[in-house]
């Protein structure tokens, strides 16, 4: 959400274009830390309810493509190319 955020903010002129960097650079990280080479989205855990109990926490599962991250990763690749976009006018 924060590659999506400033890269929106960027290219609509909000916040300056040196801030520019920090979306890309994100993006970067996310592409080699958090997608597989065949483009799967890894390592984003289900959504919880509200426990009192730690190890709860700790062992709830992270499938592949878990539909709490996707949007947002699909939404910061969208704004990642409408920057470079508006980064080459």
């Amino acid at each position: 959400m924060f590659v999506y955020s400033i890269a929106r903010a960027v290219s609509k002129g909000w916040i300056d274009k040196r801030y520019a960097s920090i979306a890309v650079r994100g993006w970067e990280g996310l592409k080699e830390h958090k997608t597989t080479l065949d483009g799967q989205l890894k390592d984003i855990y289900a959504g919880t309810g509200i426990e009192d109990n730690m190890v709860f926490y700790y062992n709830r599962p992270a499938p592949t493509n878990e539909t709490h991250g996707l949007g947002a990763v699909i939404d910061a690749g969208i704004e990642i190319i409408r920057l470079r976009k508006s980064m080459q006018r």
